[in-house]
């Protein structure tokens, strides 16, 4: 036993400790270099956005479709974070888009993600107010602030999926 400890010791006086590394101050930098919509996305699951020129309510996935006949409920839908993130930060970055209204109005924005032909099409819900050839430019400035998505890298049960989101805008003037 004397040995045993005699060892123990020995092997101990061997053993290099390293100087610890400051884990969080690379992502301390990290988010400081994000911007503060990416921040505030990033932390939140219902991606409810509030600003001086725009509300962004909670996000939902309206339909998904499998290939072949049959429909599914949107209650058995999987959740496609990337493009629900990506639809309220452009339509955050878009709030300059709308047209001066002299009272609140709203719009209901749908994306449309095809897994299968890799493609997205932004059109408007019906739950907006908005009349939709008013919001036909504020829906196309949306769509061009959409992120490219990394299709290989975005993990999805069906084929077809409708994401929706509805922003209210306050009556005022806007630049």
């Amino acid at each position: 036993m004397l040995i045993a400890g005699a060892l123990f010791a020995w092997r101990r006086h061997d053993v290099k400790v390293a100087t610890p590394q400051p884990v969080m101050s690379s992502v301390v930098r990290g988010a400081a270099s994000m911007d503060p919509l990416a921040l505030v996305l990033a932390g939140s699951d219902d991606m409810k956005v509030t600003t001086e020129h725009l509300s962004v309510d909670k996000v939902w996935v309206d339909a998904c479709q499998r290939p072949g006949p049959g429909r599914t409920h949107p209650d058995q839908c999987d959740r496609q974070p990337f493009f629900e993130r990506a639809l309220v930060k452009a339509v955050v970055q878009g709030a300059d888009c709308v047209p001066e209204q002299p009272r609140d109005e709203s719009i209901s924005f749908a994306l449309e993600v095809d897994h299968k032909r890799r493609t997205t099409r932004l059109f408007a819900g019906r739950s907006g107010t908005l009349s939709k050839a008013q919001a036909k430019p504020v829906i196309a400035c949306v769509q061009r602030s959409l992120e490219a998505p990394d299709w290989e890298s975005i993990p999805h049960d069906h084929t077809r999926y409708v994401i929706g989101v509805l922003a209210r805008y306050p009556a005022q003037k806007r630049k």
